[in-house]
């Protein structure tokens, strides 16, 4: 997939081409620090200048503990972490889906994250790692897919909704700040749009 260039600002990213793998353990530094990166971006707008994204080492630490599968983390893995990435190997972005972290029973498969670079925003990679995500998800069999997202992650919320994904009303605090409350998200595993 060739990614357009929607600004002029990221003119050394124009019509890049990528492709989507496996991430695997030798990738855990660049994602750590992608997706600190994206945090900032993504993040700084809505959490305040104070926010830092997180210590990058603790970050490298946990995806590779992630990415081993280990289950000695407080949370539980993700099954697959799905990058984009271009003819140099530089990461535009991840996605990481699994079984439903949730502590409600059901038969839910779930979009843990999706990160990707700014510099490829607006571009196709998110809906490329979105689609493999996702569709990975349906083939395990998952009846409904959920995913979590900050209730003022305007941006976030539009490309789901664009996907077909509705908020079905569960609510719970964030992680990093607690004051602020992330939304469930949710869709038939059958009824997702490409």
């Amino acid at each position: 997939m060739l990614v357009p260039d929607n600004s002029r600002r990221y003119t050394e990213f124009a019509l890049k081409p990528v492709s989507v793998r496996l991430a695997t353990p030798e990738d855990a530094e660049a994602i750590a620090r992608l997706h600190v990166a994206t945090s900032l971006a993504a993040y700084r707008p809505i959490f305040g200048d104070d926010y830092t994204g997180g210590d990058i080492d603790e970050r490298i630490e946990s995806w590779r503990r992630m990415l081993v599968g280990d289950l000695t983390l407080a949370w539980m893995p993700p099954e697959k972490t799905y990058l984009a990435v271009t003819a140099d190997e530089t990461i535009a972005g991840f996605c990481a889906v699994g079984p439903s972290r949730d502590a409600e029973p059901g038969d839910d498969g779930e979009v843990m994250m999706l990160y990707i670079s700014p510099d490829f925003w607006r571009g196709g990679v998110g809906n490329l790692l979105f689609d493999s995500g996702t569709a990975y998800l349906r083939e395990r069999g998952f009846s409904e897919l959920i995913l979590w997202v900050l209730e003022d992650n305007v941006r976030a919320r539009s490309f789901y909704e664009k996907k077909g994904w509705r908020p079905d009303g569960a609510k719970k605090p964030s992680f990093s700040r607690p004051a602020l409350s992330q939304v469930r998200y949710r869709v038939k595993a059958a009824a997702t749009r490409a």
